[in-house]
């Protein structure tokens, strides 16, 4: 994760209950967690729920918190913890006829950095101008450049374009981070 230049600020307003800090705070961490969840619990909807309940917990602890790790580290043990709960409480090993998921004895840290890599991901996306933004998120989605042009109202070729630039972009990024 990068370092946010505002970290110091941002944890001493989240300490003292700033709701714009923890808004902050949510948005930087909340997909992450839903990433997370759902490579436990294999429902988006429920990994939605599930990080939703742990943010509720996190705000609930905000005045313990003096850095970004620490909250990063209480979101990542509360998100486990919580879909090991949920996964109890629902018995989906009986109705799956699956087991249980071994996560309290499988590391946790590849599904976290695996998680990390799509959250850097997201922020190359979401740094692109709109249109490549646009075209790139609907490719992800799966259209082909076909539906895209239609939805888009525009040229399959003009498509393409902003394809190859927002993709060169990302590399120009990546090369830059590496």
């Amino acid at each position: 994760m990068e370092a946010i230049p505002h970290e110091h600020e941002l944890m001493s307003k989240f300490k003292e209950g700033d709701a714009h800090a923890f808004q902050e705070i949510h948005q930087l961490f909340f997909p992450l967690m839903c990433f997370f969840a759902e490579k436990f619990v294999r429902n988006a909807e429920d990994a939605k729920d599930i990080a939703s309940e742990v943010f509720v917990k996190l705000w609930g602890r905000h005045h313990k918190f003096d850095t970004l790790i620490n909250v990063k580290a209480f979101l990542y043990i509360t998100t486990r913890n919580t879909c090991l709960n949920y996964l109890r409480k629902n018995q989906v090993r009986k109705q799956a006829g699956q087991e249980l998921p071994k996560m309290e004895s499988e590391d946790p840290r590849p599904t976290i950095a695996l998680a990390e890599t799509y959250q850097d991901a997201y922020q190359l996306i979401k740094s692109l101008k709109k249109k490549q933004r646009q075209v790139i998120e609907m490719l992800l989605e799966g259209y082909s450049t076909a539906e895209i042009a239609l939805k888009l109202q525009q040229q399959e070729s003009n498509i393409r374009k902003i394809k190859f630039r927002a993709l060169n972009e990302i590399r120009e990024k990546l090369k830059k981070i590496s």
